[in-house]
């Protein structure tokens, strides 16, 4: 329950999850695709959580957005600096808690989350940070993806999000949707 996104000096970051006994981590590794080995970054970040979402925003920074604990779900917002590096908290003004979440970066730099859950709801909605002013933005695209939580959601390269399956109150959900990001 681990979440990973693809940085933009082409290593992979992965935050957080479970161990198989439960207990919750907060360590960050990188995955170097040039010699295709795992590191542990020596950093303090975020509280131990799982089914956080993050993405690569156009600053050069890994994203992560929320999640749940042992206490609940989680609405926190960080941002990792590789090349420091360094997990720095972002101000309040996020999206509302959530877990099971998806993000992705669109091609005009900013990051782009949907759904999850949280104590109450099965949540569909679309928010976007621009990572250069750190602030969040509520946006409500027609037609939009029905609440779901448990989806996958990636960039496609030509500044659209595809966004397939995940689960909801009905069961499991087989369907894709494309999103257009400005370019």
């Amino acid at each position: 329950y681990h979440a990973m996104a693809a940085g933009a000096d082409g290593r992979i970051y992965l935050f957080g999850g479970n161990t198989n006994g439960g207990a919750l981590l907060n360590d960050t590794w990188v995955f170097d695709t040039g010699t295709l080995s795992w590191s542990q970054v020596p950093v303090d970040g975020p509280s131990p959580r799982r089914w956080h979402a993050m993405a690569a925003g156009g600053d050069g920074r890994i994203h992560l957005f929320g999640g749940s604990d042992t206490s609940g779900y989680l609405g926190d917002t960080w941002a990792l600096d590789p090349a420091t590096p360094r997990w720095i908290r972002l101000p309040a003004g996020s999206p509302p808690a959530r877990s099971s979440h998806a993000m992705a970066a669109g091609a005009d730099g900013r990051v782009y989350l949907f759904g999850g859950r949280d104590s109450r709801d099965t949540l569909g909605d679309t928010w976007v940070l621009d990572p250069s002013a750190a602030t969040w933005t509520i946006l409500h695209p027609a037609p939009s993806p029905s609440v779901r939580w448990g989806h996958a959601m990636a960039a496609t390269g030509d500044g659209r999000l595809l966004l397939f399956g995940g689960d909801n109150p009905d069961g499991n959900l087989n369907d894709t949707w494309v999103f257009e990001t400005p370019t």
